[in-house]
């Protein structure tokens, strides 16, 4: 297997209708695609949450971030998506991270995502930055993907523009 590295390199929730079960008016659901993972949202209370999204017309996307949680392992996070609301197709349960969660969920076209999240962390859930959209895997080499900075291998990151 060679190595590669991706880059997500649009975000549809620009302009998507977020809808979390409960949010802080301290750290509201505006903060989950501010681009600032040091001013998350804060979901009040309880350990099972979820965030409903509408993105206002079908989208091709085929990946999900989560950075800047502080959700701790064994944290289960479902998935679901479709083109009518209440989605019941799971398109992804992706395995806990420490400092971010990346789901590859397919090519898909979708309008509504449901992210289902049971947090095993006894403090109230945070979520710093919320991403979906489509992603760029290039080959790892010298020449691409390898370069001044931190490297990992098979993992998502973010373009400077913070999409």
């Amino acid at each position: 297997m060679s190595d590669t590295i991706s880059y997500m390199i649009t975000n549809v929730l620009t302009s998507a209708t977020i809808t979390p079960s409960s949010a802080s008016t301290v750290y509201p659901k505006a903060n989950l695609t501010d681009g600032e993972l040091a001013k998350p949202m804060l979901f009040v209370g309880g350990a099972t949450h979820q965030i409903v999204i509408d993105l206002g017309s079908s989208k091709s996307i085929d990946t999900l971030y989560i950075g800047g949680h502080n959700l701790i392992s064994p944290t289960s996070i479902t998935i679901k998506a479709g083109l009518t609301a209440s989605p019941s197709t799971v398109v992804a349960t992706p395995a806990w991270g420490r400092e971010y969660i990346c789901a590859a969920l397919g090519s898909i076209i979708a309008r509504y995502i449901t992210i289902y999240i049971v947090d095993a962390n006894s403090e109230d859930t945070r979520i710093g930055d919320l991403a979906v959209g489509l992603r760029l895997t290039l080959p790892g080499s010298w020449l691409v993907g390898r370069g001044i900075g931190r490297m990992e291998v098979d993992i998502l990151h973010k373009t400077i523009r913070n999409v």
